[in-house]
């Protein structure tokens, strides 16, 4: 079932509060996402408005075999706080593979225990050219939501969508 993007990012964030080790996110240049999650994952489909705005539909695909060989195993995707110290080192541009290794190896946390964090690390998001090369599975429901988010679009700003069909 194909639902509005708002309501799956409210579903992955509650999934991820709630165990946040095991996710990976893959993203391509087309506006293709995929979250994979522990128990689930999700495929989404999203278009740029302006550089503030963008919207987008997804759906909730399984854990098949071939999604879980797209991302590194090893580094789970989400959100760490790092120290005063690290972070002076990162902005500094003083990056060395053991700091990043060290970064990447460390749990990802749920998002209310960063609240008072002064600084936090998201990531990584691995990138592929064009997700829908990776399966048959994905290129058919990437068919589906380009449909669905053009819909999406047409409804939500006619006069623009007017300008292209």
């Amino acid at each position: 079932m194909i639902d509005d993007l708002e309501l799956l990012i409210k579903e992955i964030i509650e999934n991820y509060n709630r165990t946040p080790k095991g996710w990976r996110f893959l993203s391509d240049y087309k506006g293709n996402v995929v979250i994979i999650g522990p128990d689930v994952s999700y495929q989404f489909k999203i278009m740029m408005i302006n550089p503030s705005e963008s919207i987008g539909v997804g759906a909730r695909i399984s854990n098949s075999e071939s999604l879980n060989k797209l991302t590194a195993k090893e580094f789970d995707s989400g959100f760490r706080a790092i120290d005063e110290s690290k972070f002076h080192a990162l902005i500094s541009g003083k990056i060395s593979e053991e700091l990043i290794l060290e970064l990447l190896k460390k749990d990802p946390s749920p998002l209310n225990e960063l609240e008072k964090s002064r600084a936090i690390l998201g990531g990584p998001i691995f990138s592929h050219p064009d997700i829908r090369m990776l399966s048959k599975s994905q290129q058919e429901l990437e068919s589906k939501l380009a449909i669905e988010l053009n819909k999406l679009f047409r409804r939500k700003y006619p006069h623009r969508a007017n300008i292209y069909w």
